[in-house]
């Protein structure tokens, strides 16, 4: 035992400079993206957790080199390691300034998908001297390291104390602890499942797993793509004439959040000022068929819903009907365009004519800024489209957490103070953040009507699920072994412009006539080809919420819990 420590410890007294290079060219940029992005305790776990892992993988990559007793061998292990650390260095710290992220499944999705004139563009937008400047800065460090740095670092008695050997010991046996903690964990997240500990990777660990993940999530999203293209829409009739009709998926928004639905703190006004002006028509009693994403909007955007059998991708879905109907689709998304939990949703919005993603992003590629009033733009731009007749979705970050991440600065206006909740401060300030995203998403939702005012539009905005944030216990997010109301009541609301109203009155009443219906939105696309006068094989006029015949008793049930049995 003590021979094994004393070796272990010579490891480390002849290798201090070697390992320390190591540890801050690999530790330098995940630590500062942690402590830009994370927030509280979890900086603190973030950086301790990362600085064990870099130490761990440093010492053994001296201890292999001491392994060697060709001076060759030695040196060739030492220039690799720290070439190899240098250059990752180097990028991830461009991408810390440039682009506020380090090396990630997005990154690596962007660099697969470019090609020799867009890196010849990118080099000419960001390849500017203070880059030579930085790398020949890094390049003289390292080598510094074989003389002077050497030298001062390997003369800190305090790091050759005897004492330190234990202190290296319990560091290198919470590495390796560490190490296999994370790899039982990842090893059960099943293939494409991002790792919770990204952040806490060395520069060269997290290229190989975003490398890994984005090849993963390639070979799967041309799978969905592939079985999305295998249902035959037949139209049987189509007397459809609306100009555009514009869809808005908002996301985690539930409407105990909305004053329009009676909330005590202002966070929709421009809403309300429509509702009040009765140009909103709010649909008081809606829930959304799943607590995730992607499950639910499967349900949403297709004929499949919670009743059905079978699979999804053997129902019919609104983009290729309204393809059939010959309407030119449009998909606009601040989404992610790839990913475990996005690969559904990007290739539905590939089916369409036309198909924008604000960036290209991974699902877990967490980040600030990308915000939902940059679709605004897109969104005019399409509308300047010849075609006669234009379905356009709109895909919203919406209240998707990281809460603070959704809305700029000065949107920040609700604080903690402002919450009523008795769960203590860390839950007010997150409330808060969840109400500054309902009001960032009421002005954009209100920004997107003045765009569509002069035109014959009708827009139809709802969001994929709710949330609950501390609403009656102390509990953020959702859980179907934890279902509650606040998880899947969701808003469901009608705007028509004027020149829509005075073209197609009689939609108007039906949609007047319909705002107090219970309604479960994965029947919206029999709501939507009703609306557009399309008629299919897989219509049911008894699921469409503005048509006299809808079945006002319908069954809403979400992973076993009955709606109507728990809230009526």
């Amino acid at each position: 035992m003590w021979k094994i420590v004393d070796k272990l410890y010579r490891v480390w007294v002849t290798n201090i400079g070697f390992i320390f290079l190591l540890l801050v060219l690999n530790l330098l940029t995940g630590a500062a993206n942690n402590i830009i992005h994370e927030i509280g305790i979890s900086i603190l776990t973030k950086l301790l957790h990362g600085f064990v892992n870099v130490f761990l993988v440093a010492y053994l990559i001296a201890f292999v080199k001491d392994l060697f007793e060709n001076r060759w061998w030695k040196i060739g292990i030492v220039a690799i390691s720290l070439f190899i650390s240098l250059l990752l260095c180097g990028v991830e710290l461009f991408l810390l300034i440039n682009f506020n992220t380090v090396i990630n499944p997005s990154m690596v999705l962007i660099l697969l998908e470019t090609n020799g004139q867009e890196a010849v563009e990118f080099l000419q937008t960001y390849g500017n001297v203070r880059w030579i400047v930085l790398g020949l800065a890094l390049f003289i460090v390292c080598v510094f390291y074989k003389g002077k740095l050497k030298d001062r670092i390997s003369s800190c008695r305090w790091l050759k104390a005897a004492a330190l050997r234990w202190v290296l010991l319990v560091v290198l046996f919470l590495g390796l602890c560490a190490g296999g903690y994370r790899f039982v964990k990842d090893s059960g997240l099943g293939k494409g499942v991002i790792s919770p500990h990204m952040k806490t990777m060395l520069p060269i660990q997290r290229l190989y797993y975003s490398y890994v993940i984005t090849l993963h999530d390639l070979e799967q999203y041309e799978l969905v793509f592939k079985r999305m293209g295998s249902v035959d829409v037949e139209i049987q009739s189509n007397h459809s004439h609306i100009r555009n009709i514009v869809l808005i998926i908002g996301e985690s928004l539930g409407r105990n959040h909305m004053s329009l639905y009676g909330y005590s703190l202002p966070t929709t006004p421009s809403l309300d000022s429509l509702y009040r002006q009765d140009k909103l028509y709010r649909f008081s009693d809606v829930i959304c068929p799943s607590l995730y994403t992607s499950a639910s909007i499967q349900k949403i955007m297709s004929f499949f819903n919670n009743e059905s059998t079978g699979k999804w991708y053997d129902h019919a879905n609104i983009i290729d009907v309204m393809k059939a109907a010959d309407y030119k689709t449009f998909w606009i998304s601040n989404q992610e365009m790839i990913g475990v939990y996005g690969n559904y949703v990007a290739s539905l919005g590939r089916q369409c004519d036309d198909c924008y993603f604000n960036n290209k992003r991974n699902s877990i590629d967490e980040r600030y800024g990308d915000f939902d009033e940059d679709l605004i733009a897109v969104l005019k731009n399409k509308l300047q489209d010849k075609s006669e007749k234009k379905f356009i979705v709109l895909h919203f970050m919406g209240s998707h957490p990281l809460y603070r991440n959704r809305y700029p600065e000065h949107f920040e206006i609700f604080q903690a103070d402002d919450e009523s909740i008795p769960y203590g401060e860390d839950s007010k300030e997150m409330a808060a953040q969840y109400d500054n995203t309902v009001l960032y998403n009421d002005y954009v939702l209100s920004e997107i009507v003045k765009t569509l005012e002069d035109t014959e539009s009708i827009l139809i905005y709802l969001s994929d699920h709710g949330n609950e944030v501390y609403d009656e216990r102390d509990y953020t997010g959702r859980s179907e072994d934890n279902i509650s109301r606040y998880m899947v009541e969701v808003p469901f609301l009608i705007w028509e412009s004027d020149r829509f109203k005075a073209s197609y009155p009689e939609k108007d009443s039906c949609i007047a006539c319909a705002v107090d219906r219970p309604y479960m939105t994965d029947d919206l696309i029999h709501t939507i080809i009703d609306l557009a006068d399309i008629r299919v094989e897989e219509y049911d006029s008894t699921r469409s919420v503005i048509n006299p015949f809808y079945n006002k008793d319908c069954s809403r049930v979400i992973c076993g819990y009955d709606y109507d049995a728990y809230n009526k």
